[in-house]
């Protein structure tokens, strides 16, 4: 895959919604998480750089079965601050220990405010524009840019679009000096 070149002048994605309930990248942590959805258990894997601790939650949106991995690596810090987001609609799914319902009471799942699954192609070029890559069913918007001097901040989403609508989703920051 080639280099993805940022064409955005803003970030796509800065937050999840999870009902009224916010999900700030590289704010919110593994544990806040868990405490806001009440449920939820911390998997981690690997070391180092290559360290990943994630969350995985079971939904159902318009009555399909759907899965939402929150994770935090290297640059999450010991907090674990949530630095990603992927949520994938499923053909079938049954929740589990490693992976729960997320309760009724987080509500529907929304990224970067302009985009969720479900949502339409035709929605999310209104809301968000031309892609800044696509590669075969993915539409990849970048952001690339100076948050304050000796900030430099990388934003992405990854949006998967199958049949006209959004089937998976996939965000991540990452502010580095």
């Amino acid at each position: 895959m080639d280099a993805i070149v940022s064409t955005m002048t803003t970030p796509p994605a800065l937050d999840v919604s999870m009902g009224e309930r916010h999900v700030e990248l590289e704010h919110t942590t593994l544990a806040d998480v868990t405490h806001q959805a009440g449920i939820g258990t911390i998997h981690h894997r690997g070391d180092a750089a290559d360290s990943q601790y994630w969350l995985c939650y079971t939904t159902t949106l318009h009555g399909r079965p759907a899965r939402i991995w929150l994770s935090s690596g290297e640059l999450g810090g010991e907090q674990h601050t949530v630095g990603s987001v992927a949520a994938s609609v499923v053909d079938s799914v049954a929740d589990s220990d490693d992976c729960p319902a997320l309760p009724s009471h987080a509500g529907i799942v929304r990224m970067a405010g302009d985009a969720s699954l479900g949502s339409t192609s035709a929605q999310l070029g209104e809301r968000l524009g031309k892609p800044s890559m696509t590669v075969d069913d993915w539409w990849i918007y970048s952001y690339s840019g100076t948050v304050k001097p000796g900030l430099e901040r990388i934003s992405t989403l990854e949006v998967r679009i199958r049949g006209g609508v959004v089937v998976a989703l996939v965000m991540s920051q990452a502010t580095t000096e």
